[in-house]
């Protein structure tokens, strides 16, 4: 009777540079779309750290120029996401600055 092995645990020093690089952005992927905390801050930041991952990565060598080429659309399309969300995250604060209350009484 064979009994099911046991995976073995993986360590930063048992993937390669590109793997663990791969790996990294993957899981910055998912923390963004599971954060549903109001700091836009920290989102804003995981975000840029996505874009610059992506960008790293279209330069590893090893890669196929089809997936180079998923890597920049992809990286592009996080691009803008950042650049939209900056955007609508100024345009509300420019909005709170220029906010005032209406006069209790106009004489």
């Amino acid at each position: 009777m064979n009994t099911p092995t046991q995976a073995q645990p993986v360590t930063e020093f048992d993937i390669s540079g590109l793997e663990a690089m791969l790996a990294g952005t993957l899981c910055l992927m998912s923390a963004y779309s599971h954060c549903n905390c109001d700091n836009a801050e920290n989102q804003g930041l995981i975000n840029l750290k996505i874009v610059s991952n992506l960008t790293c990565l279209q330069c590893q060598n090893g890669l196929s120029p089809e997936f180079r080429r998923v890597l920049a659309k992809v990286c592009e399309s996080w691009r803008q996401h950042s650049l939209l969300t900056h955007a609508a995250a100024g345009a509300s604060q420019d909005n709170t600055l220029l906010w005032h209350n209406a006069p209790s009484a106009v004489h």
